[in-house]
Parts: structure tokens; C-alpha cells; sequence
């Protein structure tokens, strides 16, 4: 990544400085193409990030609702769902259903410590 970016902001200041173009100009050109290529990353890790949604599995339905009701009263988008697990554990008896809360990852401290509090 960096030496792709780096090598692109050397190709771009030798296109544009043309005969201007000396081996110090390119060598900035480099180092702002591996800087502005490590910002897009970064960026582009961030918004991935924030946006990616994240279950957090609660056994009991009652449970689940109500964690549920009061992340949203505290501004948090989350939806409760329900997975039917259909492999039985190792004794051979069939799993109960699981419930899940789904939210995105940015939340999750917020929704932990929701958790967190109903628990105690």
C-alpha cells in the first residue's frame, strides 16, 4: 500500500513538473503519495468499522428484549434476532434457540455497558 502510493505521487509529480522535475521534488511526491495513501486507508478502515454489524447472543428471549428496549432509549439502532442452532451439543441434546442483539460495531461499548448494568 505504501509503495503503491508512493509510486503513484512520484509518477504524478514527474508528469506534471515535466522538465522541473528533480530528484527531490519526486522524493516529496513519494512521501505525500504513501501519506495520502495511508490516510485513504484509514478512512476507508473507519467507515468499514462503523458500519459493520455486530450480535451480541443472549440465551434467554426475555433478556434479549429487554436489553433491547434499553439500548434504544439510549439512541443505539438495534434489532433483536433469533438463530436456531441446529447442531445438538456433545451430550447429543439440541441446542435451545439463541437470541441476538444486532447493532453496529460503534455501539458496542454502549451496548456492553447496558448489559453491564442490567446485570448488576
Amino acid at each position: 500500500m505504501l509503495a503503491r502510493g508512493a509510486l503513484l505521487g512520484a509518477a504524478t509529480v514527474a508528469v506534471a513538473a515535466r522538465k522541473k522535475a528533480g530528484p527531490g521534488r519526486i522524493a516529496i511526491g513519494a512521501g505525500a503519495g504513501a501519506l495520502a495513501a495511508v490516510v485513504l486507508a484509514r478512512v476507508v478502515d473507519e467507515v468499514r468499522w462503523r458500519t459493520t454489524a455486530v450480535s451480541l447472543e443472549i440465551d434467554e428471549p426475555d433478556t434479549a428484549l429487554d436489553l433491547m428496549q434499553a439500548v434504544r432509549a439510549e439512541g443505539v439502532r438495534a434489532d433483536m434476532v433469533r438463530s436456531d442452532m441446529t447442531e445438538p451439543t456433545a451430550d447429543g441434546v439440541p441446542h435451545s434457540p439463541v437470541y441476538a442483539l444486532r447493532y453496529r460495531a460503534k455501539d458496542d461499548r454502549r451496548v456492553r455497558a447496558v448489559l453491564a448494568a442490567q446485570q448488576s
